[in-house]
C-alpha cells in the first residue's frame, strides 16, 4: 500500500489530500489557512522601521529595510510550517510519495524548507494556483498514473 499525499498550496492556504493507492480515492485531510497573509501590512507591522544616517556627517537620513514586505515574511513562515507538517507525516511513515501543486513563488519557498528526505518523496510538482478548485479539477492536473483517484 502506497501512502500518497497531494499538497495544493499558495501563501494563504494549503490543502492536503491523501490516497492509499494510485487508483484509490483522493481524500482531503487538512485545510490549513494563513489568515495573516491577507491582512493589510499596516495591521501586520506594529512599529515603524528603524532610521539611520548615511555617510560620516549624517546628512542623509533613511529608513532601514525599505524593501521589506511583511506579507513575504508571513508566506515564508507558512511554508516552513507546511514543510514541518509534511516532514512529521514522512517521519511517522504516513507519507511515501508527495505531489505538490503550488503557486510558483510559494513553491520555491516550500522547496527551500523541505529537508533532503522529504524532498526525495516528491514525485511531481506543478506551478499553479488552484487552492480553491474542486477535488475533480485538482485530480485532472495530476500525472496520468494518478488521475484514477476519486473524490
Amino acid at each position: 500500500m502506497e501512502k500518497i499525499w497531494i499538497v495544493v498550496a499558495d501563501g494563504v492556504r494549503a490543502r492536503l489530500f491523501q490516497a492509499e493507492k494510485r487508483t484509490g480515492p483522493l481524500i482531503e485531510r487538512k485545510d490549513i489557512a494563513n489568515p495573516d497573509a491577507r491582512l493589510p501590512e499596516r495591521e501586520l507591522v506594529t512599529d515603524t522601521r528603524g532610521r539611520g544616517n548615511s555617510g560620516a556627517t549624517g546628512e542623509r537620513r533613511h529608513a532601514y529595510g525599505e524593501d521589506y514586505d511583511e506579507h513575504d515574511r508571513q508566506r515564508a513562515v507558512f511554508a516552513k510550517d507546511l514543510a514541518k507538517r509534511l516532514e512529521k507525516l514522512r517521519a511517522k511513515g504516513e507519507l511515501e510519495l508527495l505531489y505538490v501543486i503550488a503557486e510558483p513563488g510559494f513553491l520555491g519557498l516550500l522547496r527551500g524548507e523541505m529537508g533532503k528526505q522529504l524532498t526525495s518523496c516528491v514525485k511531481g510538482e506543478l506551478h499553479q494556483r488552484i487552492t480553491n478548485e474542486k477535488v475533480e479539477e485538482i485530480r485532472e492536473l495530476l500525472p496520468k498514473d494518478m488521475r484514477g483517484l476519486g473524490g
